[in-house]
């Protein structure tokens, strides 16, 4: 079986620009982004479908992920929306078999810009890979704005 790209970043083995971290998931800069700001969360335990994490878990993905698009908005992405899109299994065209929600943030008239993006990463070919430097540049002010303290959920203490 060939190793999962998702955690080999987990395990440190892969670089990715990490935006948040806690013991039960990550979330980075989508190298290939549909927008700027673009985020992809994961749960660290592997598997290929939301449902076969805990439910606590799932729960602490929601709210992480809500969290980071209130610092993607406060960073000026996505003010006045976001896409949640879950790749929840392969007929989902999970190019990579582990879970993963983008939190996509739109602006308007970005419609034919955002079709042609989505469309490129549902076939695989992804378009242009965006410079280090101007992912880390984002990152950082996502991250800046990052203002709940998801990790002190109580919550998470259920998490097994």
């Amino acid at each position: 079986m060939k190793p999962c790209l998702f955690c080999n970043i987990i395990n440190e083995k892969e670089a990715a620009i990490k935006v948040y971290e806690d013991n039960y998931c990550l979330a980075f800069m989508d190298i290939f982004p549909i927008s700027d700001g673009h985020v992809l969360l994961i749960p660290k335990p592997h598997s290929e479908k939301l449902d076969d994490q805990d439910k606590n878990l799932q729960m602490h993905l929601y709210l992480t992920a809500n969290e980071i698009i209130a610092a993607q908005r406060k960073s000026g992405f996505g003010k006045n929306g976001t896409h949640f899109l879950i790749n929840d299994g392969i007929d989902t065209n999970q190019h990579i078999q582990h879970v993963h929600i983008h939190l996509i943030p739109r602006k308007k008239k970005d419609n034919l810009n955002f079709a042609y993006k989505i469309f490129m990463h549902f076939s695989g070919l992804f378009g242009f890979r965006s410079k280090a430097d101007k992912l880390e540049s984002i990152a950082s002010q996502i991250r800046k704005n990052m203002t709940s303290t998801i990790s002190d959920s109580p919550l998470l203490k259920k998490v097994s």
